[in-house]
């Protein structure tokens, strides 16, 4: 695509987002007002939320599909008092949202620059970003830039309408959701109201390769002890990035420790898209280079219980889900007490 052409995106998307900034939407809705809007291109649902009525940061937020909204329901039942860091890393979204002029990159003020806007004052700069698990937010992409560009009308329709009467968002049944969606007209989209019950992502299913020899091998050579190890995995709050041209990314910590004694046992460090692979092996080779067999393995992860839960079963290890982890919430802030431990939520960008 031609440049002038992706510049022109630009400049509809940018006079947009100053138009839903001027009706300051967040005066009379709050970020449980959810509703939805479909991409007409790729029929995926953006749920969308209006931030900003507790007067900190001003955004219009599009969960994507229903592993976004997933993310959007972890979010929304967080204690407000205690929250877990760890959930934010978790984000699927797209944000309009409206900074002070140092929170931009060199690249959202060139694009200001080159559509000749200027914007003054605190809270009055449009940044748009891409919030994917287990990466740092980032920069919107052409097709993003086309999604929000048909979203934020339909989002301000329901949004003025919701001026007039909040119970336009109330739903004719339980747990559906008011969706604009599109029909398309000759070249042109009609859109309309729809009340639907959304799906949420469906479990993961993982498969795992049961290696007999090594685990018959373990069984000949290691014994069998009375000890709880506890495993689990967590995001570290500092971004890092693999090439000057790669997404940054927050690295994946897997930690194996002592119940008993609090004592590290084992850790390795993952990309986010990558940790599945290695859970098993680490916890192997923990087996092997200690000769030990533990008599229970404690964790809270559905998927870390898939992937070693066949393995155990052969080594007659039993597993036991618990958020109860002493051991590896003291390796945890030990690691990470620097950062604030887990309290800790550095390392975003905005």
């Amino acid at each position: 695509m031609a440049r002038n052409s992706l510049i022109q995106k630009w400049q509809a998307l940018y006079e947009l987002a100053v138009q839903f900034k001027e009706k300051k939407y967040w005066e009379w809705m709050y970020d449980s007002d959810l509703f939805g809007v479909q991409n007409p291109r790729t029929g995926e649902i953006g749920y969308c939320c209006v931030m900003g009525n507790l007067g900190e940061h001003y955004a219009l937020a599009v969960y994507l599909g229903p592993e976004g909204l997933g993310t959007y329901f972890q979010l929304a039942q967080q204690d407000p008092d205690t929250p877990d860091p760890q959930v934010f890393f978790g984000q699927k979204c797209l944000q309009v949202s409206f900074e002070n002029r140092e929170q931009l990159h060199r690249e959202d003020y060139e694009v200001i620059k080159k559509l000749g806007l200027k914007f003054r004052g605190a809270n009055n700069w449009p940044l748009f970003r891409n919030y994917s698990p287990g990466f740092l937010p980032w920069f919107i992409n052409e097709e993003e830039i086309d999604f929000l560009t048909v979203l934020i009308p339909q989002a301000m329709d329901v949004c003025d309408r919701a001026a007039e009467d909040l119970d336009v968002l109330k739903p004719p049944r339980e747990a559906q959701i008011l969706v604009r969606v599109a029909e398309a007209k000759g070249k042109e989209w009609i859109w309309r109201d729809e009340w639907q019950t959304p799906a949420l992502p469906a479990p993961e299913h993982i498969e795992v390769p049961i290696d007999q020899l090594r685990l018959h091998k373990i069984l000949k050579t290691a014994q069998k002890i009375d000890a709880i190890w506890e495993f689990d995995y967590f995001h570290f709050p500092e971004g890092v990035r693999d090439g000057t041209k790669e997404r940054p990314y927050f690295p994946l910590m897997l930690i194996w420790g002592d119940h008993r004694s609090k004592m590290i046992l084992s850790h390795e460090i993952s990309r986010p898209a990558e940790y599945h692979n290695l859970i098993l092996n680490q916890f192997l080779k923990l087996i092997e280079r200690s000769g030990a067999i533990p008599r229970e393995v404690w964790l809270q992860h559905a998927d870390a219980w898939a992937i070693l839960e066949a393995s155990a079963k052969i080594l007659g290890i039993k597993l036991k889900s618990t958020s109860n982890l002493e051991a590896i919430d003291d390796i945890y802030n030990h690691m990470l007490g620097f950062f604030g431990g887990r309290e800790s939520g550095s390392g975003f960008l905005h």
